[in-house]
């Protein structure tokens, strides 16, 4: 990732994939696919804080945990410009806590595909 450009996204609005995951005390399971907003890009530490809109959750996620960033214009009615931040990980919530769990290489190139053919369809 190049942290010059992105550092652009300060401010952001964007929608995390794969979507974030709660622990509803027996397992995780897939939570709401809500806006997350980039607080802050560290380009020395290469670090990025999202905060969850609504929530009280803060994850400061790596920048080798970004696979992609797109924008999302169609979403741009509130003021604020969006996007769809596509992670190597999954964000795992469990009360108070909040874990990064790595996903497979397989699952990565599976999110681009998917992201991919949502683009398309949604052009039609």
């Amino acid at each position: 990732m190049r942290w010059k450009s992105f550092e652009q996204n300060k401010w952001k609005r964007v929608r995390i994939r794969p979507i974030p995951e709660m622990h509803d005390g027996i397992r995780y399971k897939a939570w709401r696919d809500i806006d997350w907003s980039v607080e802050e890009i560290a380009p020395k530490n290469k670090t990025i804080s999202l905060r969850a809109i609504g929530y009280d959750y803060v994850v400061k996620i790596g920048g080798d945990h970004i696979l992609n960033f797109d924008s999302d214009p169609q979403r741009e009615m509130d003021g604020f410009e969006h996007g769809v931040l596509t992670l190597k990980v999954r964000i795992q919530i469990n009360g108070v806590n909040i874990n990064l769990e790595s996903l497979a290489q397989r699952s990565i190139k599976g999110l681009t595909n998917q992201s991919t053919t949502r683009l398309r369809r949604r052009k039609r």
